[in-house]
């Protein structure tokens, strides 16, 4: 076999597709609300009651939480592209260590395998990181402020130990979060 042999192929094309992958990424949720309508939007920020969004023209809209019907967070198919990239690259990465542990005499299509493999591996497995973390942050957003904040501040009065013969009065101060 050569470089350019039938098992180098499917790695030829899985590179192409890593490398055209990352312009499929949108950082934009889908939020859909209960008239029907479907909005294209970053998630900024949001509260009990409201969702700041920058939407597809960069004006900043708050929507209220009770017409939002549901929210499509970004970053599903850049993990499901690269879940699915890694599932077929590894196999190859690995067939081109066994050529290479074997000793074969094609040296040239192990070597190729095994670089070819790795890069893909490794750039499918960054795809899924960065879908993952997409999608986390825009959920994160989503999610901030929809439960009611549980801060609060607690005064306590106090005794403080006698000094020279003198009890004193005071007050503690404890935050929780």
């Amino acid at each position: 076999m050569s470089i350019h042999s039938a098992r180098a192929i499917p790695l030829y094309l899985l590179s192409l597709l890593s490398l055209l992958a990352p312009l499929t990424a949108c950082n934009h949720a889908q939020i859909h609300r209960r008239s029907g309508e479907v909005a294209d939007a970053q998630i900024i920020s949001s509260t009990q009651t409201d969702v700041t969004v920058r939407n597809k023209f960069g004006d900043i809209v708050q929507i209220p939480r009770d017409d939002i019907a549901h929210v499509d967070h970004p970053g599903r198919g850049l993990m499901l592209t690269g879940a699915i990239g890694t599932m077929f690259t590894a196999p190859y990465l690995l067939a081109g260590w066994v050529e290479l542990r074997k000793d074969s005499p094609d040296y040239q299509t192990a070597a190729l395998l095994v670089n070819t493999g790795t890069v893909n591996t490794i750039t499918f497995a960054a795809l899924f990181i960065w879908g993952a973390a997409q999608r986390s942050s825009s959920r994160s957003k989503y999610e901030q402020e929809a439960a009611p904040r549980r801060s609060s501040i607690k005064l306590s009065p106090t005794v403080l130990p006698e000094k020279s013969g003198k009890a004193r009065a005071g007050a503690a101060i404890s935050f929780e979060f």
